[in-house]
C-alpha cells in the first residue's frame, strides 16, 4: 500500500500534470517561437506517444527500467526548461534557441508519460493483495487527486513566488 501511495504522489510531483495544464502560459512565459495552442498541440501529440511507447514497453524492458528511464528524463526536460527559462528572464540573448521550450517540455512530456504518469495504475493493481485491492485502490486513488489539486491550487501562487524557473526546477529536483 505505501508503494502505491508514494507512486501516486510521485505522478503528480514531477509536476507534469499542471504543467500540461498551463502549458499555454509556460510556452508564453518562456518565450517559444510557436503559438502557446500550436506548442499544447504538439505536446498532446508527444504524450500520446509516449502513452503508445509505454504500453509497447512495459512487458518488454519491465517496469523499474521504465520507471527509472522515466525519472532521468523527465528531471533532465524540466532542468533543460528552468535553465532555458532562468536564462531568458535573466537578460541573457536566447533569440537563438527560441526552439529550446518546446523541446525540452516535450522530452519532460514524452518521459513522463513513459511510465510516472501512466505506471502507477498498473503497478497498484499487481501489488495489492486481492483481499485490499479495492480499498488499497481507492485509497491510492484519492491520495493521487487531493496531490493533483493542491498541486494545481498552488501552482499559480509558487510560480509567482519561485519564478516560473523557480518552479520547474523544484519539480526537476524531485527526480
Amino acid at each position: 500500500m505505501l508503494i502505491g501511495l508514494v507512486l501516486m504522489a510521485l505522478n503528480q510531483f514531477c509536476g507534469c500534470f499542471a504543467m500540461i495544464n498551463y502549458t499555454g502560459t509556460i510556452f508564453e512565459q518562456a518565450g517559444s517561437s510557436l503559438s502557446p495552442n500550436m506548442s499544447a498541440i504538439i505536446v498532446a501529440f508527444i504524450q500520446l506517444v509516449g502513452s503508445y511507447a509505454s504500453t509497447a514497453l512495459v512487458e518488454k524492458a519491465g517496469r523499474k527500467i521504465l520507471y527509472l528511464t522515466s525519472c532521468v528524463g523527465t528531471g533532465v526536460g524540466l532542468s533543460i526548461l528552468g535553465l532555458y527559462i532562468n536564462l531568458s528572464s535573466s537578460g541573457y540573448d536566447c533569440s537563438s534557441f527560441k526552439w529550446v521550450p518546446i523541446a525540452a517540455f516535450s522530452v519532460t512530456i514524452f518521459f513522463s508519460t513513459l511510465a510516472l504518469l501512466t505506471l502507477c495504475f498498473l503497478v497498484i493493481a499487481e501489488i495489492l493483495p486481492p483481499k485490499i485491492r479495492a480499498l488499497g485502490s481507492n485509497i491510492c486513488m484519492s491520495v493521487l487527486w487531493i496531490f493533483c489539486f493542491l498541486i494545481l491550487k498552488f501552482l499559480p501562487f509558487l510560480a509567482d513566488v519561485l519564478g516560473l524557473h523557480g518552479l520547474m526546477l523544484l519539480f526537476a529536483s524531485v527526480w
